[in-house]
């Protein structure tokens, strides 16, 4: 095939001999493509992984070393530390959801679809009993009242026909406004009304008034109605928790090493890749954990990332080892004071987003 002497692409000027363009860094070869040249650009774009990837991984399994090199300039084998922050998180969340999705969590979701079964059967058996109450006196011959309460009888063989006619929103729902459970006014509705009405509507139906008592009535309705998708929901903003922990944090370290001179995105730039570290291992060990003790492989993550974490310091910073083990626990305790806080914020947002 001939070269060309511009650039298919962007019209970049070639010479003759040159098999890329200097511009765009597409082939320089004919409009023209064969079959096999179709199939083999298919399969190269397919499994020609970016080695970028393998060359971040593998700097990031050594303590600190991912930093120290970007630092240095030696940025362009790497991604950015922000892009590999998120895929690692997005994976690890990924991989949560799919085993939370084969586990026991299913049950969350079955609770609403249970409670609607059980109201639409008790009032179907309500208006069964209520029927025979009038063929009865229409019919009252003993035969026929036998065969009507047979009838109910097996209508309510393994259905909850007699349990009260109520949910309960933070143990079951009937108001008694005068209960108190756990200090607070325990407000119960009928299940019609829970399962028929809009959240809003029904607390003015029930009178709840107060600004967190409606908050706290309406979203959990809306969280039992929702079921094991809350989880996802929740799961769905650890990602964006993490993100806005990573600034504070890099102040934290900041005000520890306040004398050594480092500028606050190099703190930045070493916890986004910690973490990023942490993320790959967290991943790790929801797969490892399948087949082996869970319990085990948590505890052995909680160590290699202490560990991690540790040395870390200890090679990006270059302070005596008495020195980094006492910020080692400082930078500790700030993470879990501020991971405390952004947990409480994310989950008030979350809620009152929902």
């Amino acid at each position: 095939m001939e070269n060309l002497s511009n650039c298919l692409n962007c019209g970049h000027p070639l010479p003759s001999d040159d098999r890329f363009c200097p511009s765009c860094g597409q082939k320089n070869k004919s409009s023209f493509i064969s079959v096999r040249e179709f199939l083999g650009d298919f399969f190269d774009q397919l499994f020609n992984l970016d080695n970028r990837i393998f060359r971040t991984l593998a700097a990031l399994l050594v303590p600190g070393k991912l930093t120290l090199a970007w630092f240095a300039g030696r940025r362009k084998p790497f991604y950015h530390p922000l892009r590999i922050f998120i895929v690692a998180a997005a994976v690890m969340l990924t991989v949560a959801t799919l085993l939370l999705r084969n586990s026991d969590l299913d049950e969350m979701d079955r609770f609403w679809e249970r409670q609607k079964i059980t109201f639409f059967e008790k009032r179907s058996y309500d208006q069964i009993d209520s029927l025979s109450q009038s063929l009865k006196e229409e019919f009252p011959q003993a035969p026929v009242a036998e065969a009507l309460d047979s009838l109910k009888a097996r209508f309510a063989v393994g259905k909850k026909i007699h349990i009260p006619d109520s949910i309960d929103l933070t143990t079951s729902l009937i108001i008694e406004k005068t209960k108190v459970l756990n200090g607070k006014q325990a407000v119960k509705v009928a299940a019609k009304d829970a399962l028929e009405m809009r959240e809003k509507d029904l607390a003015d139906k029930y009178g709840v008034t107060g600004f967190w008592e409606r908050l706290t009535l309406i979203q959990t309705l809306r969280i039992l109605k929702a079921g094991d998708q809350i989880v996802y929901y929740a799961l769905g903003n650890v990602i964006w928790m993490m993100l806005l922990m990573m600034p504070l944090l890099a102040l934290a370290l900041k005000f520890l090493y306040i004398r050594r001179g480092h500028y606050m995105v190099e703190h930045l730039v070493f916890a986004l890749h910690t973490h990023s570290f942490t993320f790959v291992l967290i991943t790790l060990a929801f797969l490892t954990g399948r087949w082996w003790e869970p319990g085990t492989v948590a505890l052995l993550a909680v160590g290699i990332t202490a560990l991690y974490i540790l040395l870390a310091m200890k090679r990006y910073y270059r302070q005596g080892w008495i020195k980094t083990l006492i910020k080692y626990a400082l930078v500790n305790f700030m993470y879990f004071f501020l991971l405390s806080i952004a947990m409480l914020l994310t989950t008030v947002v979350s809620m009152l987003l929902f």
